[in-house]
């Protein structure tokens, strides 16, 4: 399956940026009587995003707690329990008819997974723990400047 991806940052108020608008009209032209989507709304995190997450935040918390005793702990036991400090829990329905809660990051976009790690890396277990835990702004500076040294752009 094709897919047209415009990225773009709307004024309210305005149409289409002029581009943005020939873009859709041509994949419109080139596929007629074919299904469209135009999808809008917040972007989406990425797969680096969700890396980072797991390697770099849970990872190191997963480390301190071992060392100071807790040594079953995992990663996916930590997600579980973070998901519950700090998401909005989500009813949904089992096929039997039977709610239950369910407390996800799938549905979150980029801005709210960091704010949701942002809470995180300032809890008090980590402030206690002495974990220190890069901003996402510092890993993606740190994993460029690596893909960089390794002639990578």
């Amino acid at each position: 399956m094709q897919q047209l991806d415009i990225i773009l940052t709307h004024n309210p108020g305005t149409g289409l940026p002029a581009n943005a608008y020939n873009q859709v009209n041509a994949w419109a032209l080139a596929y007629g009587g074919k299904q469209i989507r135009v999808r809008c709304g917040p972007p989406e995190r990425s797969s680096g995003a969700n890396r980072y997450y797991w390697g770099f935040v849970l990872a190191p918390i997963v480390e301190a707690l071992r060392a100071v005793g807790y040594e079953r702990i995992n990663a996916k036991m930590l997600h579980g329990h973070y998901k519950q400090m700090y998401l909005q829990p989500q009813i949904n329905a089992m096929p039997t008819g039977a709610p239950i809660t369910v407390y996800s990051t799938r549905e979150l976009d980029s801005a709210q997974f960091t704010g949701y790690i942002e809470s995180i890396r300032t809890s008090e277990i980590v402030l206690r723990l002495g974990v220190r835990i890069e901003t996402a702004d510092e890993y993606q500076d740190r994993t460029q400047s690596r893909f960089k040294s390794w002639g990578i752009e």
